[in-house]
């Protein structure tokens, strides 16, 4: 199962990372399940970062199509 989740979210990234378990961290990990009851959203943009920074994590996000992410972090940084 961690493996798959693994390859799942890092299949669209040109190097995927490829973790590595061993035996006593998988008898670590427990699956749960939670009930949403409400959502509460927060922009995390990189408003705490250099602008070189923010323009690198927007160029990223454009290079993975996420054009409108990276857009909306340009448009909330700029106005700082």
């Amino acid at each position: 199962m961690v493996n798959r989740l693994t390859k799942v979210h890092e299949s669209n990234f040109a190097e995927p990372w490829q973790g590595s378990y061993d035996d006593n961290m998988l008898r670590e990990i427990v699956g749960i399940g939670i009930s949403i009851n409400e959502i509460q959203c927060k922009y995390k943009l990189s408003q705490n970062r250099s602008a070189a920074e923010q323009e690198t994590v927007a160029l990223q996000l454009k290079q993975q199509d996420e054009i409108s992410l990276a857009e909306a972090m340009l448009r909330s940084n700029s106005s700082n």
